[in-house]
């Protein structure tokens, strides 16, 4: 079910962030046209600054629920009073039959996303770190670099808004609800920014439909919904950096290309480079300011793991900045390109990124059509390529990477449909973008009903191969409060009780391990005292978790001693091992355990 409190929170975070984008940026308003196009880039950097914001907020340790509440409201009442200056940007909507029809399609592609907003979330990575590290952040009070923690080190722009959500809300249904809303909130400005930039250079038909191929793209339909990843805002910020870059505004360029850096460092290669170069080609004068507006949001994240680790671009390069017991050969094996060529990275592509087949008709032959939009639609397709090409050579070739580029490529595509409509017998040509997001609308639908059943926490468990326990978790926050406990194999931790009561400690598979060190000293005994000297009080083993991160990268026991099996020659097994050793010898006490022991909690004696 969808948390109202985490919708209310989410609803004011965008509203106060609208209205605080519309003072930062009212010197570019006429430059922008007091329009739609003005009103989604302010949207945009309002939440740029909610992201830094919270980010400073916390780092000095005010996180506190009273504080954040207090300036959403604040927000929202400001933007109340801005809401009867709206006129410009929708008086320009069409109300023809086609017109209607767009809108209609839109209303359903998005409910195939908003359909899944209750869902509770479920993978890994989100629960690990796009929720997870605004949690553990939560729990200790303050912003702090996460050692026990690589994936945390990466930019965390769009996680600053989870984590104000859950300062907020102070619960993880709240905090998970509004990191889902805010996501589809950033698919619909972008859709909405597309809109504005068909008008300007096509039609407002083309941004119609460049809006609705956008929408019907199932990585929109997936990460709009229940997966509350980081792409939905790189994408958005992406979209305005190209949209200033058109305009020739390079300092607003710069600074929402800043952003999308701020979110992933991929947007160095797929946004911040192309798009500098562009208007450095254009003006020399426009690059060194577009380079310093980028600098400013971006900065801080550098700084922060500069001052943390000695490497700014941390996990990146560690092989040469380190910092010492991270397992940089790993995590670099675990990070190369697929041994695959054009021909499979684009089928690849095709089954998530991209809008359905049918609609790439326009690329072949509707772009190039007509004068309207010729500029726009030559430079978003120029950057889609360089794009495309930049993610093959330089990335590992995850497709929601590219998804910075879906936007421009949408624009195209848009531009294109109208461009054929033209033509005799054009007609037939819309009729493929209507069939196509009815065919992707009712498809999110179909899978949004089946995940019911497959994707609730209870389930997980419960599945074949399942190596995740949520009952642990509950078990884990059951615990007496002032509890530290050190996670064997698990790391996602985002659903661990927020109020600060417990510490957990949960070392990814290329992080340095407590329990490694502890298990070396040599003895059950020795190795009990090293770990209460660390000041754990309990072990969470989560067998069939670490066996599965064990085999998955690489060296089957990298991280963990051969002591955790019974033998070193013999497989890995869930019994007999140095858990079982460690209670027979009488220096820890069961207290939990599920699935034969598969899952279990020990306290230290």
């Amino acid at each position: 079910m969808m948390d109202l409190g985490g919708l209310l929170a989410a609803g004011a975070l965008l509203l106060s962030g609208w209205a605080l984008g519309r003072r930062l940026l009212a010197p570019w308003r006429s430059r922008l046209g007091d329009g739609l196009l003005f009103e989604t880039c302010s949207a945009g950097a309002g939440l740029g600054l909610w992201g830094l914001g919270t980010f400073l907020l916390g780092t000095a340790g005010m996180l506190h629920p009273w504080l954040f509440r207090s300036l959403m409201a604040a927000g929202a009442v400001l933007a109340m009073a801005d809401l009867k200056t709206l006129g410009p940007a929708v008086s320009s909507f069409r109300t023809d039959g086609l017109g209607l029809l767009q809108g209609a399609l839109a209303a359903l592609a998005l409910l195939a996303s908003a359909s899944a907003l209750g869902m509770a979330s479920t993978d890994y990575d989100s629960l690990e770190y796009h929720l997870g590290a605004p949690a553990a952040y939560l729990r200790q009070g303050r912003i702090s670099f996460l050692a026990d923690n690589a994936f945390a080190a990466f930019p965390e722009q769009q996680e600053m808004l989870c984590l104000a959500s859950l300062a907020a809300t102070r619960t993880h249904a709240g905090g998970a609800t509004a990191a889902q809303t805010l996501n589809l909130a950033c698919w619909i400005l972008a859709a909405a920014t597309l809109l504005a930039l068909g008008r300007r250079h096509g039609s407002g038909r083309a941004g119609a439909w460049a809006a609705l191929a956008l929408l019907a793209s199932p990585w929109v339909r997936d990460t709009g919904g229940w997966l509350p990843y980081n792409e939905p805002g790189l994408s958005l910020f992406s979209l305005l950096a190209f949209a200033a870059a058109l305009e020739g505004e390079a300092v607003l360029s710069g600074f929402f290309a800043g952003l999308a850096f701020a979110v992933k460092y991929p947007a160095l290669l797929l946004v911040v480079a192309p798009l500098g170069l562009a208007l450095g080609l254009r003006k020399a004068s426009d690059l060194p300011r577009f380079l310093m507006a980028a600098a400013i949001p971006a900065a801080p994240w550098l700084v922060r793991n500069l001052l943390a680790v000695g490497n700014p671009v941390y996990p990146l390069l560690t092989s040469v900045l380190g910092p010492p017991g991270f397992d940089a050969a790993r995590f670099d094996a675990a990070h190369v390109p697929p041994p695959s060529g054009w021909t499979t990275a684009l089928a690849d592509l095709s089954q998530g990124f991209l809008v359905p087949g049918a609609l790439m008709v326009f690329l072949l032959f509707g772009w190039g059509l007509g004068n309207p939009g010729r500029k726009a639609r030559l430079l978003a397709l120029l950057w889609s390529v360089v794009g495309l090409f930049l993610w093959y050579r330089f990335t590992h070739r995850v497709d929601r990477f590219l998804l910075p580029l879906l936007p421009p490529f949408c624009l195209v595509l848009g531009l294109g449909v109208e461009a054929l409509a033209r033509l005799p017998g054009g007609w037939l040509g819309r009729c493929v973008p209507v069939a196509a997001v009815l065919w992707t609308a009712g498809w999110g639908f179909w899978m949004t009903s089946g995940q019911d059943d497959t994707q609730t926490l209870a389930a997980r468990m419960r599945l074949a191969g399942a190596t995740y326990s949520h009952e642990a978790i509950l078990q884990v926050n059951a615990l007496p409060a002032g509890s530290k406990v050190l996670f064997v194999g698990e790391a996602e931790t985002f659903y661990v009780r927020l109020d600060g009561a417990l510490k957990v400690v949960a070392p990814t598979v290329f992080d340095a391990k407590p329990f490694e060190r502890a298990v070396e000293t040599g003895s059950w005994a020795a190795c009990v005292e090293n770990l209460r000297a660390q000041g754990f009080t309990h072990l969470y083993l989560n067998w069939p978790e670490l066996h599965r991160l064990q085999t998955t990268y690489g060296d089957r026991r990298r991280g963990y001693s051969r002591l955790l099996t019974s033998t070193p020659t013999e497989p890995a097994g869930f019994t007999d091992n140095f858990f079982d050793r460690l209670e027979a010898a009488g220096l820890a006490r069961k207290v939990w355990e599920e699935g034969g022991g598969r899952w279990r909690i020990l306290e230290l004696q």
